[in-house]
């Protein structure tokens, strides 16, 4: 070889090294080598050989980066399944709710142009129907609204205009702010506010305010069929012969709400959740660039009152108690879940972030195993990094 090509040679081994780098820089609190997480490994292989999952994707962090990453299992459990890898992309479900809906008022709200403190009516003013004047814009960040868990609206509706139509017709079941009780249509509204306020579908906002500007390219609603083999089938009959679609998302209103919507419909992967949850671990600063002010953050991601575990739009702590996530994480973590099998939970008194997807409803049965299978997760691996920090 002579000194050309091995000069060509090293120049290019030098760039792919600084692209790997990306994944495990520098300053991280600790290398990923130094944590022997073959515990963790076991925990979720486990999870595949019991069914509660055909395969899924870890990845730990700091407020610096990713420490650890590893994919499991396939897209379902047939021998010749698609492999996970760490780029797989998930239907998100009701992650949807702080990665793209709360996201955007978090950005409206410190732009001036939502107060949280108003009624909701004052920005759809269709709204006010029964009785629903005294909903404030922070109720229903904190699911307490007074309305129900949710509506089968695509059961009796055939456009979006129907669906709204039947949403601001619908009456409360509780008095505003007299219970915590989680409901979609809490985050359906808010996903149209986000688009009567700033005159962006909720899609397009996410992605001209975050998702593009942090580089997130498998951040996204309605994912391309061009993008169906990196995406993890939700349910085997619903992905192939319902839809017809392999990417399309699994909830039925959002389906009829065009693939956009506040309650559900974001795909993403593991990598770019990282960088989202990292972004949030420096109270909105990424890459050097501020996204989100730093009150905002603090605002948003904090336990609201000693009513529920809730922020606004983040659950808190360890979670509601009828749906643990851990026992361990810092009464300050914050985070999400999401039915297909996802979460994102971030604890900033550690400087620690965990992302786990799975698409446990591949069956399309309903399947509560993974209530009991998130705290083990999460505890054994914030153990495993305070045993090393000891």
């Amino acid at each position: 070889m002579n000194y050309l090509n091995f000069g060509i040679l090293l120049l290019f081994l030098l760039f792919f090294l600084s692209l790997s780098s990306r994944a495990y820089c520098s300053n991280a609190a600790h290398p990923p080598e130094e944590f022997d997480f073959s515990e963790v490994d076991s925990i979720v292989y486990k999870g595949i050989i019991d069914s509660i999952y055909p395969g899924a994707v870890l990845l730990i962090g700091n407020s610096n980066d990713i420490i650890y990453k590893k994919a499991y299992g396939g897209y379902d459990y047939s021998e010749n399944a698609f492999i996970n890898q760490a780029e797989t992309i998930f239907d998100l479900a009701s992650v949807t709710k702080v990665l793209a809906t709360t996201l955007a008022i978090m950005k409206l709200y410190e732009q001036g142009k939502i107060d949280l403190t108003v009624p909701v009516s004052k920005y759809i003013p269709d709204f006010v129907q029964h009785g629903k004047d005294s909903v404030l814009i922070k109720n229903l960040l904190l699911h307490n609204s007074g309305f129900q868990p949710g509506r089968p609206f695509h059961t009796f509706c055939s456009t979006p205009d129907e669906v709204f139509d039947s949403l601001y017709a619908t009456s409360l079941t509780n008095e505003t702010g007299s219970a915590y009780v989680y409901s979609d249509l809490n985050f359906i509204t808010l996903g149209k506010i986000v688009e009567v306020v700033s005159g962006y579908e909720l899609d397009r906002f996410c992605y001209k305010n975050f998702y593009e500007p942090m580089d997130l390219s498998h951040t996204m609603f309605n994912p391309p069929d061009s993008l169906w083999p990196m995406i993890a089938p939700t349910e085997v009959d619903f992905n192939y012969y319902i839809t017809g679609r392999p990417g399309m998302v699994r909830n039925q209103i959002t389906r009829l709400l065009d693939g956009v919507a506040g309650h559900a419909g974001l795909f993403s992967s593991a990598i770019d959740i990282a960088q989202l949850a990292i972004m949030f671990i420096n109270y909105g600063i990424y890459r050097g660039e501020r996204i989100l002010d730093k009150p905002t953050v603090e605002l948003f991601t904090e336990r609201y009152s000693v009513e529920s575990t809730r922020g606004f739009g983040w659950d808190t702590g360890n979670g509601a108690e009828e749906h643990r996530v851990g026992t361990m994480f810092s009464p300050s973590a914050y985070g999400h879940t999401g039915y297909t099998g996802t979460s994102l939970w971030i604890d900033p008194e550690r400087e620690l972030f965990i992302v786990f997807l799975t698409n446990r409803t591949y069956r399309g049965q309903i399947d509560r195993r993974i209530y009991a299978f998130r705290p083990l997760l999460h505890d054994t691996i914030i153990r495993i990094i305070d045993e090393f920090q000891e």
